[in-house]
């Protein structure tokens, strides 16, 4: 472990070390070391807030309060820019600088609006934090935004650039007159939007003003803002001028000429429905076997079998294999695959495309799962799509990252959105209750969340399920990703500790594995993978083994439970409120493999009780997770009021 020292002159400035909790003494060492820390800077901005701070206790007064009041410990990191664009990083519990130094410029996040950390990685071609390269690079050599050209700047102020200051800080004290590139001009831009006035507008621009469409320039006479102007007015109203219109073809022609990427998505779009019905749109990273696109499924057949709904869209956003759409009934889907045109474009191009189109749609609603341009299409253009229709989300519950931090779209993505969504769909209470904590929701918030119980189908009881009541338990099945989520490996070694049991591994081969295992237990079979939980010889085991390190309320176990296998699972997530003491076997320390093992033992040593709890488990899923009980669920907290 990295031990963080300080020099004791550094540390007589603050208090005795026996005070500071671990985690502020860490901050304070790696803030005085920093450049991105101006002291001087620091103080002037306390000044300004009426707060008198000495220079040599600059760092400790920022870590402990000025990080809270939003003040900036240089003129290029923003701190409330970058607190209020990564919402995570205030519950981590440290100050928006530390958290840029040790982990955010690793992941290309940025310290201010006006520098993109990515494109200044592209370069350097350096690991080195990309703010610390730029600061101590030669003026000209970098740009920090692709809308500021250094040495075009540069040449504006004619020697008034000192040494002590990037360009970019000086470039916001000096005269509007002076351009960042030549596709900014600050003065034209105050002069289309007055509400601007009393803020830097290059700065606006990059913050805001991109989000909200507006234009950078506008009374230019050259050629390249009037192709602007009128692209503008198409993305506001595509029935006056259509969007990416060329300028000679202007009255010549009643359609777009195919060229552009955006043109190409735009036409698939729109030639792919029938814009005259009322329609419904679906968002997906993919329509592969996953518990996520199962969800998706049910809902749009949901959609589907109601009467009052004509035209189901089904938008796939990322790459995969479409084993998912066997899956659903009915003729009044469209399913548009748009995974190559999403690679071509930038986001903000997809989710603009992505808006116009559905502004030709009669639209009633739009339902995102797991789509990065669904989610992007919200959070730029949510406030105005929500005024005509119904905007639905699924967060079912957290993801981890390698290194064990919290992601996935419900931290990453509906924070922001929040505001804009009617509904956030969930598959069980306790991420529920996780969003309204987290996310610290009033009540008009946590309102939006509806959970559905996902339903299932349950097979009828045939002369093998019977039988398996009346056989010595052997033979244990595991069913799902091969991934960090589930913890295959984990698996492997209950199995290990149990070899009077065979397991029965499903979902891969022993090529998927990525674990550092030199030899599998000899009671370990690899099935591989498989299209759906019916199609496993489910009548030939004894109980079903579930490891998951977190989840909702997977559907996994409503398969098994529907074909009354008795379950071990963890108690993550949701899957308490299906697994408990009186419908399987619920291990609380579920990280430890001895408690997997005494859960296994019990299960096993008890026939009688085990086919009790797990016929008690299929009467629950058949009553409350039955097609009929979520159809109206769905008709009643999603399509009302959207549908005739």
């Amino acid at each position: 472990m990295k031990r963080w020292r300080v020099r004791r002159d550094q540390l007589r400035q603050y208090i005795p070390y026996s005070v500071l909790k671990r985690k502020l003494y860490k901050q304070i060492c790696a803030l005085e070391e920093t450049i991105l820390f101006d002291k001087q800077y620091y103080s002037y901005q306390a000044s300004k807030a009426g707060i008198k701070v000495d220079a040599r206790r600059a760092v400790w007064h920022y870590v402990t309060l000025g990080d809270k009041l939003r003040l900036k410990p240089h003129r290029l990191f923003d701190t409330h820019y970058y607190h209020d664009i990564y919402r995570d990083v205030g519950y981590a519990g440290v100050s928006a600088l530390h958290h840029f130094i040790e982990h955010g410029a690793r992941e290309n996040r940025n310290p201010h609006p006006a520098f993109d950390s990515a494109f200044v990685r592209s370069q350097t071609h350096s690991p080195e934090n990309p703010l610390i390269s730029y600061i101590t690079s030669e003026k000209g050599t970098l740009n920090p935004h692709k809308l500021f050209d250094e040495k075009y700047v540069i040449g504006q102020l004619a020697g008034e650039c000192p040494d002590d200051r990037t360009v970019l800080e000086a470039y916001f004290d000096a005269d509007l007159a002076v351009e960042p590139s030549e596709q900014f001009n600050a003065i034209e831009y105050c002069d289309r939007h007055p509400d601007v006035r009393g803020s830097h507008p290059f700065y606006h621009y990059v913050r805001w003003g991109v989000g909200e469409g507006r234009l950078a320039t506008g009374k230019s006479l050259s050629i390249e803002n009037i192709k602007e102007e009128v692209e503008h007015i198409g993305m506001l109203d595509p029935d006056v001028i259509a969007p990416w219109q060329k300028l000679d073809e202007i009255g010549r022609v009643d359609r777009l000429k195919i060229e552009s990427a955006e043109e190409q998505m735009l036409s698939m779009l729109t030639n792919s429905v029938d814009l005259l019905k009322p329609t419904f749109v679906h968002f997906t990273d993919a329509m592969t076997a996953g518990g996520a696109e199962k969800v998706l499924v049910n809902i749009s057949n949901s959609f589907s079998d109601n009467e009052g709904v004509q035209q189901v869209v089904i938008i796939i956003t990322g790459h995969g294999d479409r084993t998912a759409e066997q899956w659903l009934d009915g003729k009044k889907f469209v399913i548009i695959d748009l995974s190559n045109f999403v690679d071509l474009i930038s986001d903000h191009s997809a989710a603009l495309v992505a808006a116009v189109f559905l502004r030709m749609l009669k639209l009633k609603g739009i339902f995102v799962v797991n789509s990065h341009l669904g989610w992007g299409l919200i959070e730029r253009h949510g406030k105005v799509l929500r005024e005509f229709c119904n905007l639905s989300v699924a967060c079912f519950c957290y993801d981890y990252d390698g290194y064990g931090r919290r992601a996935g779209f419900a931290r990453t993505h509906l924070p922001r959105a929040i505001d804009f969504v009617d509904k956030i769909i969930t598959d069980n209470h306790a991420f529920k209750s996780v969003l309204i904590s987290d996310l610290r929701m009033e009540d008009k918030d946590a309102a939006k969340i509806v959970v559905l119980y996902q339903p299932i189908d349950i097979p009828k009881e045939g002369s093998e399920t019977n039988e398996r009541w009346k056989r010595t338990p052997r033979n244990v099945l595991w069913a799902g990703r091969f991934s960090q989520q589930k913890r295959l490996g984990l698996a492997i070694e209950i199995a290990r500790n149990m070899p009077e049991l065979h397991f029965t591994f499903a979902g891969g081969d022993e090529s998927d594995v990525r674990l550092s295992i030199d030899v599998f237990p000899k009671n370990v079979t690899f099935f591989g993978k498989f299209s759906g939980f019916y199609s496993l010889p489910f009548e030939s085991f004894d109980l079903f083994l579930y490891t998951a390190e977190w989840d909702g309320l997977p559907n996994v176990l409503l398969e098994a439970a529907a074909v009354e296998l008795p379950i071990v699972a963890p108690d993550v997530g949701g899957i308490s409120e299906l697994i408990n003491d009186k419908t399987g076997w619920l291990v609380s320390k579920h990280s430890c493999v001895t408690a997997y093992v005494d859960k296994i033992v019990e299960l096993c040593s008890d026939l009688q009780l085990a086919r009790t709890r797990t016929r008690t488990l299929t009467s629950l899923v058949s009553a409350r997770h039955s097609r009929e009980t979520f159809a109206a669920e769905v008709a009643s907290k999603i399509l009302n009021g959207y549908v005739e």
